[in-house]
């Protein structure tokens, strides 16, 4: 199955929307209607990540990293999955430098991930 403007971008594991459209059984509907939701709490999250991380307020930063691991698991972006693991490590030794690494890198991993899932969302739009 070939998707639009998602199937020939070479950073695939940032989001793989046939995997998680089989998985969930998705519409393309329902796809643009889940990464819509997805993309509108990002703000959130990252400003939540990075107070925390300023902060240095472990205990939240590990729930947020975790809770983020999970959404993107379940998206099938499995480069932000991988960067929010990493960062819940990270901040679990205790290591601040590492994890300002990690959190920069998770952002990146974001913005990749929500630039392709816009692609997606352009293409798979009721009005597309």
């Amino acid at each position: 199955m070939e998707l639009p403007g998602v199937e020939d971008d070479p950073h695939l594991n940032t989001f793989d929307a046939v995997d998680t459209q089989e998985r969930f059984q998705l519409d393309d509907r329902m796809m643009v209607e889940v990464l819509g939701v997805f993309l509108q709490d990002l703000p959130q999250k990252r400003f939540d990540l990075s107070e925390a991380t300023t902060r240095w307020q472990t205990e939240k930063l590990i729930r947020l990293a975790h809770t983020l691991k999970g959404t993107a698991s379940n998206l099938a972006a499995r480069g932000v999955a991988e960067a929010a693991q990493e960062l819940e490590s990270v901040v679990v030794s205790g290591d601040r430098d590492g994890t300002n690494r990690c959190l920069h890198a998770l952002f990146q991993q974001l913005d990749q991930a929500q630039a392709v899932m816009n692609r997606y969302i352009a293409s798979h739009s009721p009005s597309h």
